[in-house]
């Protein structure tokens, strides 16, 4: 299969493209592995996070709907929605 982008093209910059998704448990105490590029959850609610600039938010989100902000945390407490995955590069 041909991809209809050019990944030379900043290929590890902000807008490029993940390369790989993970599901993962919300946890107080831990970062992610690596920052995540964005994220959505199978079931909507809550998501508490630490964006990449070390703010903490509480977004509400749809079922499987799409929220483009780099993320290093994804909180227990505060979060509602369930089936969270992070895509990452």
């Amino acid at each position: 299969m041909t991809q209809s982008f050019d990944a030379t093209i900043a290929p590890n910059g902000p807008n490029a493209t993940a390369t790989d998704v993970l599901e993962v448990t919300p946890d107080d105490g831990t970062d992610l592995a690596v920052a995540a590029r964005g994220f959505y959850a199978e079931v909507g609610g809550d998501i508490k996070v630490t964006t990449l600039a070390g703010a903490e938010r509480v977004i509400p989100v749809g079922a499987f709907q799409f929220i483009p902000c780099a993320i290093v945390r994804v909180w227990a407490t505060g979060t509602t929605a369930t089936g969270i995955v992070v895509l990452i590069k």
